[in-house]
């Protein structure tokens, strides 16, 4: 539906290959979770300007 509508669908929480497997079978356009990279601290970050 998110497709139809034009928009961009993110899968989130994405810890083993099995589940980003499953999340691209499912049409799913970004993935993010432990799979890709653990959490960094907020001094870690880039800062993006408003």
């Amino acid at each position: 539906m998110a497709h139809d509508l034009g928009g961009t669908v993110i899968a989130e929480c994405l810890e083993t290959e099995a589940q980003a497997d499953a999340a691209r079978a499912l049409g799913v356009d970004w993935g993010q979770g432990w799979l890709f990279g653990r959490p960094a601290r907020r001094s870690a970050g880039v800062a993006v300007a408003g």
